[in-house]
């Protein structure tokens, strides 16, 4: 059978005063006979300063709350009670202790006092305590609503913004729900969003939009968050409710797509004229080979080239045709067939050659075929004339214009149709005049963008841009 021993007492010793535990024995006039160590370290007495005066005489500050101390030392050797409390100490470094202490009488009119260093404890509890504050503050000065309510929805804690938000005291909205207090439904909507609420999943778009009634009747949008809240068992006991007052936002939104839609009738008013000059100018460009056809076989009607003429009048017409069905439907024209580019560029470039004065001359340069692509045939002639005709004014219809056509291997195609399926023809017209202005290079394939006078281009319309 074994029995149960008190550790040896420099043991329990060294506990204590690990522990910041300390004990000095006084006479009944408060001078120390005997202190440990512990007691010495935290307090920073010396021993000979001790042994002549009351041990509460000996606080830095000592002179403040001396005569106080006096008589609360008087009054406990009166009372031979036990006495418990919170005693402050100032060391001579400034540093200032807080004990839980314990005086007690004991045989021969001494007393022992026990001191435990609680400074760490209530050094924590006032940085919750300021911090609390400051929270307190920030809820009450932030523009945000928050409430708090527990798990029958009802309001345990309003900031002061909501009362002065919406001019009601706190008295009246404590204690009742979300819904009694501000309708909408949105007890439900703070329920739903915090039964939904999942730590992973957290962002900053779970917040949803409710519309309150404000107290002057002004409906205001409000965009609430709500989050659970658990105690330190795991148990939901309460849901943090915030809302942040969208109302002037919304407003602006509201302008701004208001602002918007007036642009975007402006604009299409602007689009409408210039693609009235776009039309005039591909009409033109159609119409011109025409007239001039209609000119030779009105001229020579029993020609040779009678049929020819005829044919490509005809052929002028249809595309011309086409031009005003597609501008009608403001679309990019019928879907893409197969067609051999090679032949639509030698027809294309055919009429061009007919138009060209003499010192005008084209130069074909055509890889071995096939030169087949899925494309809409008169929007290929319309690009094609526009390029010809937009070659030969840059060298003012003098030099040559080489009309190139290659198969492109896929590891050297710019990045942008690198991913395109198929094989890959290009398209090149050179010409011999100055080339494009730098300064508006990197813009030539944006909308309208020109070098020509008003009344002679217009650039690339916006749909024909999006289509190429």
């Amino acid at each position: 059978m074994t029995t149960d021993r008190l550790p040896p007492p420099d043991v329990i010793t060294r506990a204590v005063q690990q522990a910041g535990i300390g004990y000095a024995l006084t006479d009944r006039h408060g001078v120390i006979l005997d202190m440990s160590e512990s007691f010495r370290e935290r307090t920073g007495l010396d021993p000979d300063r001790a042994a002549s005066r009351p041990w509460y005489e000996l606080d830095e500050l000592a002179e403040d709350r001396s005569e106080t101390r006096r008589q609360s030392w008087e009054d406990f050797i009166a009372s031979s009670e036990t006495w418990n409390g919170i005693l402050i100490w100032h060391l001579p470094d400034g540093t200032i202790r807080h004990f839980e202490a314990t005086a007690m009488h004991i045989e021969g009119g001494k007393v022992i006092i026990v001191i435990n260093d609680r400074t760490e404890m209530v050094e924590a509890t006032r940085r919750v305590d300021d911090m609390s504050k400051l929270l307190q503050q920030t809820l009450r000065d932030l523009p945000l609503a928050v409430g708090v309510t527990d798990n029958d929805g009802k309001l345990t804690y309003i900031n002061e913004y909501i009362s002065r938000r919406f001019n009601m005291p706190s008295t009246e909205m404590i204690g009742k729900t979300l819904s009694e207090v501000f309708g909408n439904g949105l007890s439900e909507m703070s329920r739903h969003v915090a039964d939904t609420y999942s730590p992973e999943t957290d962002d900053e778009s779970e917040g949803i939009l409710a519309n309150l009634t404000l107290d002057n009747g002004e409906i205001g949008t409000w965009l609430l968050f709500a989050r659970p809240l658990f105690n330190s068992k795991g148990e939901r006991v309460s849901t943090l409710n915030v809302a942040v007052d969208h109302t002037e936002l919304r407003r602006l939104q509201d302008a701004h797509t208001a602002l918007i839609r007036s642009t975007h009738e402006t604009q299409k008013a602007f689009m409408l004229n210039n693609f009235a000059g776009t039309l005039t100018h591909e009409l033109s460009n159609i119409l011109h080979p025409v007239a001039f056809y209609a000119r030779r076989l009105a001229r020579n009607p029993g020609s040779d080239q009678a049929g020819t003429y005829a044919e490509k009048i005809n052929n002028g017409v249809l595309a011309a045709g086409d031009l005003l069905r597609r501008s009608r439907q403001l679309a990019g024209g019928e879907a893409a067939e197969t067609c051999d580019i090679a032949a639509i560029v030698e027809e294309t470039v055919a009429s061009a050659r007919d138009l060209a004065p003499a010192r005008l001359h084209y130069v074909s340069d055509f890889a071995p075929g096939p030169h087949l692509a899925e494309v809409n045939r008169a929007e290929m002639q319309q690009v094609l004339l526009n390029l010809l005709n937009n070659a030969a004014e840059a060298m003012h219809h003098r030099g040559t214009i080489t009309i190139s056509l290659r198969q492109r291997e896929r590891d050297k195609l710019p990045l942008q149709l690198a991913s395109a399926a198929g094989p890959m023809l290009q398209l090149t017209i050179a010409d011999e005049g100055p080339g494009v202005d730098p300064a508006i290079l990197d813009r030539v394939f944006d909308p309208f963008v020109t070098t020509k006078p008003m009344s002679q281009g217009t650039g690339l319309d916006c749909r024909w841009y999006a289509a190429w």
